[in-house]
């Protein structure tokens, strides 16, 4: 009976890295993907535990038939179930995740979707839309509009459809004077920080 016993679980932990492959390969996949996208996991686990999954089934596929060439063309092989071969497989999958997702989150994708009739991005908010890299604002707050607060986005709040945004290298303006009150235009590190409730209007404008 303690032969048995133990046979079994020899077997299950022999077994172990042969179940991680199946599941841990695809996870870290979409947790770089996610996070490159910033998309947030799923609420339900039995659902990421199905894509991990699935992933990992495709990474496998695709790494061994890269393994596969490379010995073919220059005689290099990775052994299978060996450290160096998780150690790139691991590399392989993050490089690829991030490749994908900063694809996937560049401008020119959007045109490739709505050429074949998707007519909707994967970001999560309208904001990941509206925003880029030095895009500036300009904002009017309910509790005094005829004050302008103009400078670069810095950050904003993800996942939220009335997010705080904060602006960095700005400056506060009168509206009906055009006269500059407060200039921190280089001062990296005075920032103003607003809640989306609080803005009566936001204008973007798009400038390098």
């Amino acid at each position: 009976m303690r032969c048995i016993f133990t046979k079994d679980v020899t077997e299950f932990i022999n077994a172990i890295p042969l179940i991680l492959t199946n599941v841990i390969f695809g996870f870290i996949f979409i947790s770089v993907f996610r996070l490159v996208v910033r998309h947030k996991y799923d609420a339900n686990p039995k659902a990421l535990t199905i894509s991990s999954i699935a992933m990992s089934f495709i990474l496998k596929l695709v790494f061994d038939a890269g393994n596969n060439l490379l010995y073919d063309k220059a005689g290099v092989w990775l052994q299978p179930n060996t450290f160096w071969y998780y150690a790139v497989f691991i590399v392989f999958t993050v490089l690829l995740a991030y490749g994908i997702g900063r694809m996937v989150d560049a401008n020119w994708f959007d045109k490739v979707l709505q050429k074949i009739g998707i007519d909707h991005t994967i970001r999560p908010t309208i904001w990941d839309d509206l925003i880029q890299d030095g895009t500036a604002a300009d904002i009017r707050l309910k509790t005094n509009p005829d004050i302008i607060y103009h400078g670069e986005v810095k950050l904003v709040e993800e996942d939220v459809s009335e997010p705080t945004i904060a602006l960095c290298y700005y400056k506060v303006i009168d509206g009906s004077t055009n006269k500059c009150l407060e200039d921190y235009t280089y001062d990296a590190n005075k920032v103003f920080v607003t809640s989306y409730k609080n803005i009566l209007q936001i204008q973007f404008n798009y400038h390098k």
